[in-house]
């Protein structure tokens, strides 16, 4: 039987979840990819949960006799039961059919052995029934698969009619550190024709999916050499720079010091700084940003990418950090980071440098007090507060006195030039 040890949340759920089952005369099982992490002893904190019969009515069952909130997805049979601090999803068993290659399936309720031929690959056509006398099924041989370390699709159809498998497929081998068996293997060269078809939702789901895990770079690599990320961009490329770029930002962000500097990354800037690291490297941003429908902020990502690995021999030539903040003052913070993990040396230093403190400097000295010295608001101000920040950029200036004289030297200068003007 399987060892819960290693999900105590699950352990903690279990007897509420089986009493109700009996109760209602439901069958309930927990199904899955946490069945497979289970078996491999990997921690998991995702539970999906299958029901034949009503997922919605037994959620309902479970938020009125247990508390909680319910979110109800009647045309797909499905709910999610947020309790406590978890949000946990119930779905009705089903089996499901393709009207056409790539397109999303056709739903109807059926046993849980149907369920669970309906997925993806053997390891994850587990399922514990938690119902008394509790069992493990495995109908098509996935403990062996797990033993054996192999991804093996359940029939011969299955990539061609869900491409995205295809991409899950190279995830949870990079991941588990198993390999593709070679029948299966076989069947991805006829399915490659079909990713075309696959909305751009979808498509870029699996890449955000890929750049959460934690080691991209691997499933990246692998996509590479199979021809699929030819469907972002024809001419993308996942070569040895890229590989060690992902690689690197991995490392960097398990830093404890990165974590707690002025990068400011947020949790989501994972799958921005992947977008602009394949943008590095596409040649046509805006066609990747259009294929995936990528939102406002992971277009610019990919924009952002292919213009700072263009930049990056410019900023290597920069003698000044003010010169490095011309290059790079408008670009995002995810933008820079990759750019960081692209370069190396004393550019990815510039680019470090930039990002987490020259940016951030400003002058002491504000239009306020240009104001209170009895000069008009204008372009002036701009020019010398522009001025005085590349001045304290570069360390010709370093305080607030020198401000002063500064703005006084620049005055002054302006002032010796009117006055020769009208001499002349």
């Amino acid at each position: 039987m399987i060892d819960l040890s290693a999900a105590p949340t699950l352990d903690r759920l279990l007897p509420m979840l089986c009493e109700t089952a009996m109760d209602i005369h439901l069958d309930v099982y927990l199904v899955g990819g946490v069945i497979r992490d289970l078996l491999l002893r990997r921690s998991t904190v995702d539970f999906d949960f299958a029901v034949e019969g009503d997922a919605i009515e037994f959620t309902r069952e479970l938020a009125a006799r247990h508390g909680g909130t319910l979110t109800m997805h009647p045309t797909f049979r499905t709910a999610t039961w947020s309790y406590q601090e978890l949000e946990i999803d119930f779905a009705t068993a089903r089996t499901e059919t393709y009207p056409e290659p790539a397109m999303l399936p056709v739903v109807t309720p059926a046993s849980i052995d149907l369920d669970l031929y309906r997925r993806d690959f053997t390891i994850n056509a587990l399922a514990l029934r938690l119902n008394e006398p509790r069992q493990l099924i495995d109908l098509y041989g996935g403990q062996e698969d797990l033993r054996s370390g192999i991804i093996r699709v359940l029939h011969d159809h299955s990539f061609i009619d869900d491409p995205t498998r295809l991409f899950r497929a190279v995830r949870f081998e990079q991941r588990l550190n198993f390999h593709i068996e070679p029948h299966t293997f076989s069947l991805i060269a006829p399915a490659l024709p079909y990713v075309s078809r696959l909305s751009g939702e979808r498509l870029r789901y699996e890449f955000e999916l890929i750049f959460s895990e934690d080691e991209p770079e691997k499933s990246l690599h692998r996509l590479h050499d199979l021809g699929l990320l030819t469907y972002l961009d024809s001419g993308l490329i996942f070569d040895e720079t890229l590989y060690n770029a992902f690689r690197s930002y991995r490392l960097l962000a398990a830093d404890q010091q990165y974590a707690q500097n002025s990068w400011h990354i947020k949790t989501n800037s994972a799958i921005n700084i992947g977008w602009a690291l394949l943008g590095s490297r596409t040649r046509d941003p805006e066609q990747m940003a259009r294929r995936l429908m990528l939102d406002r902020t992971a277009t610019l990502a990919v924009h952002g990418g292919q213009r700072i690995a263009k930049l990056l021999d410019k900023v290597a030539s920069a003698q000044k950090p003010s010169e490095v903040d011309a290059l790079l003052n408008d670009l995002p913070t995810e933008v820079l980071v990759a750019g960081s993990v692209l370069a190396s040396g004393d550019t990815r230093a510039k680019v470090t440098a930039y990002a987490t403190t020259w940016r951030y400097v400003t002058p002491l000295l504000s239009g306020k007090d240009f104001t209170n010295w009895g000069l008009s608001p204008g372009p002036l101000f701009g020019k010398l507060l522009r001025g005085l920040r590349t001045a304290r950029l570069d360390g010709q200036i370093s305080s607030l006195e020198q401000e002063r004289e500064f703005v006084q030297r620049v005055i002054a200068q302006m002032a010796a030039d009117d006055a020769t003007g009208e001499d002349a």
